[in-house]
C-alpha cells in the first residue's frame, strides 16, 4: 500500500520529536508540519524536507493527508482533533487529549461517527520495562491485584518565564494534567476501570496561577474496589516514575527514577526477578510513532486508544472537583458504559 502520509501540527519540542519519528518510518511520509510561529515551521520542514504551513487549517484540509499528530499547548488539543477527524484523518493527539472531559467525550463520540483510530499520546506505555511490567501482570504471575501506587514529577522544567505552560489558559491544569495522566493511564491499563476518586492539590514553590498546583495527590478506586494512590509533582528532585503494583502472590515494581529502567518482580515466597533495561535506548517516541502507524496498516486501535485518553482526563477532572468539593467523586457510571461497548464493538 501507498505510505501514510502525515501532518504535524505544532513544531516545538515534542512536535519536532513527532516528525522526526515519522520521517525515520518506512511506511510513511512526513508530508507538511505546521505552526504558528513560521520561522520554526520553515526551519523543521527544511530540517526533515517537507512543506511547512502557518495555519493548521491548510495542512490538515490538504486532501493528501491521512494522518495527524497534534503536538500543540492543551488549550486547542480538542479544537484541532476534531477538525482533523470530521475531514476523515487518524489522530494521533499528545496528552492530555483534552482539558475538559466534555471536549474528550466529543472526541471518542466522533471517531466512532467518523470511522477514524483517535490515539492519545503516552510514550510511557512504550518504555521497555513498562511493558516487561505490563506482559507480567497479564501473565497472571502476580495473581488478582490488589492495590497500587505511584508517583510521577520532575523539578518544574517546563516552568521557564514565557512558558506556555504557566498559562493557565493554555495548560488548562498543573501537574496532575501534565504528568499526571500518564501514571493514571498505566494504572488503568494494569489494573482496569476506575470508578471513584478523591483528590488533594496545592502549590508550594512555584510562583503559579491559582489554576495551577506544583503537587497533587490522589486515590483512585477499581471496579472490585481495589485502591490506587497517586501523587503528580513539579517539585520532584530526583524524577521520573516509580510505580508498585500488589497483588495475591507478591509485587511488581516499576523503577524509571535518575534514568533508570528497571521491572522488579517480588514472590510472597521472597523468590525474586529484576529485569534491567537501564542501559538499553528506550525510544519511546520512536516505538509510539512506530505502533501508531502500523494500527493504521492493520486496521486496528492504536494505543491508548482515544477511550483511554478520556477517561484519563475524566478522572483527572475528577481529583480536581474532588479536591475542591472535600469529597469522594464518582467517574464511572452508565453513561461510560455505554459508550465503552460502543467503541469496543467498533474498534475492538
Amino acid at each position: 500500500m501507498d505510505r501514510l502520509r502525515f501532518a504535524v501540527i505544532g513544531c516545538g519540542r515534542m512536535g519536532k520529536r513527532r516528525a522526526e519519528a515519522i520521517a525515520q518510518n518506512p511506511n510513511a511520509e512526513l508530508f507538511c508540519v505546521a505552526d504558528n510561529d513560521i520561522a520554526q515551521a520553515k526551519s523543521l520542514a527544511a530540517e526533515l524536507n517537507c512543506k511547512f504551513y502557518k495555519s493548521y487549517d491548510d495542512a490538515i484540509e490538504n486532501n493528501k493527508i491521512d494522518a495527524v499528530v497534534v503536538s500543540v499547548p492543551n488549550r486547542f488539543h480538542a479544537e484541532i482533533s476534531l477538525k482533523s477527524m470530521k475531514l476523515g484523518k487518524h489522530v494521533f493527539c499528545e496528552k492530555p487529549m483534552a482539558i475538559r472531559s466534555e471536549d474528550a467525550e466529543l472526541m471518542v463520540k466522533t471517531s466512532l461517527e467518523e470511522g477514524v483510530f483517535l490515539k492519545s499520546g503516552s510514550n510511557v506505555r512504550f518504555f521497555t520495562n513498562v511493558v516487561k511490567a505490563k506482559e507480567i501482570v497479564d501473565s497472571g504471575t502476580l495473581g488478582k491485584v490488589l492495590f497500587a501506587r505511584g508517583w510521577i514529577g520532575h523539578q518544574g522544567w517546563n516552568l521557564q518565564p514565557g512558558s506556555w505552560f504557566r498559562d493557565p489558559e493554555l495548560i488548562g491544569g498543573g501537574t496532575l494534567l501534565d504528568n499526571g495522566c500518564h501514571i493514571i493511564d498505566i494504572i488503568r491499563w494494569f489494573i482496569g476501570e476506575i470508578k471513584e476518586c478523591f483528590g488533594y492539590r496545592v502549590t508550594l514553590l512555584h510562583e503559579l496561577s491559582s489554576a495551577l498546583e506544583d503537587n497533587a495527590v490522589g486515590i483512585l478506586i477499581g471496579l472490585k474496589g481495589e485502591p490506587a494512590f497517586i501523587q503528580s509533582s513539579w517539585t520532584e528532585w530526583t524524577g521520573y516514575l516509580y510505580l508498585e503494583f500488589y497483588g495475591e502472590n507478591g509485587a511488581l515494581y516499576i523503577d524509571n527514577r535518575e534514568n533508570k529502567a528497571e521491572t522488579k518482580v517480588k514472590m510472597k515466597n521472597n523468590s525474586a526477578l529484576v529485569f534491567d533495561y537501564s542501559k538499553e535506548p528506550q525510544n519511546s517516541f520512536k516505538k509510539e510513532i512506530d505502533d501508531f502507524i502500523s494500527s493504521i496498516i492493520a486496521g486496528k486501535q492504536p494505543l491508548p486508544s482515544g477511550y483511554d485518553g478520556m477517561r484519563a482526563v475524566q478522572i483527572i477532572n475528577g481529583i480536581y472537583r474532588s479536591a475542591q468539593e472535600g469529597r469522594k467523586i464518582s467517574v464511572y457510571g452508565i453513561q461510560h458504559q455505554i459508550l465503552e461497548m460502543n467503541w469496543m464493538e467498533k474498534f475492538g
